[in-house]
Order: structure tokens, then sequence, then C-alpha cells
């Protein structure tokens, strides 16, 4: 108990963290290991530019000895949020497009976004849309996307949607001219 941490605080994917000591002694800390040079610290001093998966260690110091270190590891075990939207659907396709954050680690630098149909891995890439070609016309689907962090957290989210259904025969309004436009004697409509 003669050092303490405090919980990581995350900024912009990286983590800081504060050390103290209750004593009159020196702090001294390393990241991931013990051997080689020490960095001397004030009590209630931060340590930053942390990452997923780093250890710090810390131990007490008169300026000739030291003593036993505490160590304090840091994780992400925060899985980013998600939310989904369609679009543009049609007989035959949809656009999902993902709105994610993480405010740890932050999201993962490839495979970060996996689409799937049904249950069907259909991308994975690092995009934040996607379009579901070759559907077929007034059918249900299950669509769904995980989104992954840099520490491998991962979250999802998922709808039900139906494709347009084709007209046929005549329905007024089903199809749409313009009204012709004229450029150097010929019109386009």
């Amino acid at each position: 108990g003669a050092i303490k941490f405090t919980n990581p605080s995350w900024t912009n994917g990286t983590a800081s963290i504060q050390v103290s000591t209750n004593t009159s002694y020196q702090i001294e800390y390393q990241l991931n290991g013990t051997e080689g040079a020490w960095t001397r610290i004030a009590s209630g001093g931060t340590i930053s530019g942390l990452s997923h998966n780093t250890n710090v260690y810390a131990r007490l110091t008169d300026g000739v000895n030291a003593g036993q270190y505490a160590t304090a590891s840091i994780k992400d075990t925060v899985a980013p949020t998600v939310s989904i939207a369609p679009s543009n659907i049609t007989s035959n396709s949809v656009k999902l497009t993902v709105t994610a954050s993480d405010n740890q680690s932050g999201l993962a630098d490839s495979g970060r976004y996996t689409y799937y149909l049904n249950s069907s891995q259909k991308a994975s890439n690092n995009t934040n849309s996607y379009t579901y070609t070759g559907l077929t016309a007034n059918t249900s689907y299950t669509l769904k996307v995980v989104v992954k962090d840099k520490a491998g957290n991962t979250n999802e989210a998922q709808i039900e949607g139906t494709t347009e259904e084709v007209t046929s025969g005549l329905v007024e309004g089903a199809i749409k001219f313009t009204n012709p436009s004229w450029t150097n004697g010929t019109a386009s409509i």
C-alpha cells in the first residue's frame, strides 16, 4: 500500500496513470520490465503515452537504495460503441452505414468492420459502409456489423430489413420521366 496507482484514463488512443506514495521516499518507474534505468517521478505524477497491455512498474527509493516494486497493467476492457443505419434500399441491394467509436485504445487499425448478411460474413475492412448486392426482391434479411478496437474488444449491431418489391403490371407512378431537355437539336429525358 505504500505505492498507489489511479485507474488509467484514456485520451486519443493512449492512457495515462498517476502514481503516488504516502511515504517520504521518491518514486521511480519503468514500463514493461524492471531491468535497466528507472525514471523518477514526483508523488502524484502522471505517466502518459501508455497503450493497451503496457505494464507500469514503480518502486520507492531513498536515492541510493530501492525497495520492491508495485505493478499496474494498462488494459482496455471496454468494447467500442456502434450504431448502424440502412439506406438506398432497392429490390436487390441495401447500403449499411456504421457509426463507431472507442474512447480507450481506439478502433482497430485493420479489419475494423466485419459485415454479415444473415450469418454469412461478406466483408472485413476499415470502411464504415458496405453495400449488400445480389439480394432477392421482397425478402427479409439480417444485416450485422461487428466492430473491433485495438485491444481486440468487439461490439456489434444488427437490423432486420426487407428488400423492396419490383412492381409488375401497370402501377401509377412506378416509372417517371423528366421533361425533355434540348441541346443542339437533340433531346434527352
